[in-house]
């Protein structure tokens, strides 16, 4: 048989078509990149997938675009599947009104790496992020919300009314002020000694006593189809081991306090408005001692707790509640 020419023709335009098809899978992997291909689609969208970590549903996976906008608490996503997704994206298209509707009334910044939180009290939103571009919760969805230092209340607020409570932390840093203070005065004459004698392997004291605390602990729980309870931590203040200071240290504390109230007193605002507020004391630690004495005298007792008072040690709240105690009130 003879060699006909149009053989020649179609044989090169099968490598023709080889190259372009060649060219098209290198632009393919040099426009997704290395780490997403086309080859196993986005359940979802259809979209490029990450060719390792993808998140898989039903045996398929999702795109990092189709994965990053799920927002939901994390208990929720473990039986996810392409149809609750699906409706997931319906809901966060409609919250994106309220996004779009969002103007920051207050911007609560907890630190760098830290959470975010903003309120727009016109519309009575909030929002946890620097900017409204995650979900937006209405006021009306917070059923209630706690704040703690580790584990004790300092604030607490529902539809009942804020309870704010006394905090403890003032009074257990003044009790260590004195040892500070004597670590403090020997550092600094150590390093009097060290320039006067060219030494530098002085004795310096560490403070080695614990914080107060550790962490603000911040539990909102709401009523919510895909949030039932947020919570996030804030770090409380830590000692300069070297120079330990109470004054520094309460400054820090006072900083954080003031922001985590302004918190409270914002939630309140945009779900529970017309809630009341109410101070909440903590027993005074001296005065719960001072109970189990058996006192020979009640008016001198009085007397004693009186000078307390004037002294500054304990509350005018609790000096009352003493004395009718004492007196059988």
């Amino acid at each position: 048989m003879g060699f006909h020419p149009w053989e020649a023709v179609e044989a090169q335009l099968a490598v023709a078509v080889a190259v372009e098809q060649g060219k098209e899978f290198l632009r393919e992997e040099l426009t997704m990149g290395l780490f997403s291909s086309k080859r196993n689609p986005c359940g979802i969208c259809g979209g490029a997938t990450p060719r390792i970590f993808a998140r898989v549903i039903e045996e398929q996976p999702l795109c990092s675009d189709c994965d990053g906008r799920i927002d939901m608490e994390p208990s929720l996503q473990d039986n996810l599947t392409l149809q609750s997704i699906k409706e997931h994206f319906v809901y966060l298209e409609e919250n994106q009104v309220l996004r779009e509707n969002f103007v920051i009334s207050k911007d609560l910044d907890f630190g760098f790496f830290r959470e975010k939180v903003i309120f727009d009290f016109y519309n009575k939103l909030f929002c946890m992020s620097g900017e409204p571009d995650k979900m937006v919760f209405s006021g009306s969805h917070l059923k209630s919300f706690t704040i703690k230092e580790d584990q004790e209340l300092l604030f607490e607020g529902s539809s009942a009314g804020l309870k704010r409570y006394t905090s403890s932390v003032p009074d257990r840093v003044a009790a260590l002020a004195p040892q500070m203070a004597m670590i403090r005065m020997t550092a600094q004459v150590a390093n009097q000694l060290d320039q006067d004698v060219d030494n530098k392997n002085s004795y310096r004291p560490r403070m080695d006593l614990p914080e107060p605390f550790e962490e603000f602990h911040i539990e909102l729980k709401l009523e919510h189809p895909y949030w039932q309870i947020i919570e996030f931590k804030v770090s409380g203040p830590d000692f300069n081991n070297t120079y330990p200071d109470a004054n520094s240290y309460m400054r820090e504390y006072d900083l954080t306090a003031a922001k985590l109230e302004e918190l409270a007193s914002s939630l309140m605002y945009i779900a529970f408005p017309d809630a009341e507020e109410m101070l909440v004391g903590r027993a005074n630690p001296l005065l719960q001692g001072m109970a189990t004495e058996t006192p020979v005298d009640s008016i001198e007792e009085i007397r004693r707790f009186k000078d307390l008072l004037e002294e500054g040690i304990i509350t005018e709240t609790e000096f009352v509640a003493k004395k009718k105690q004492l007196l059988g009130i």
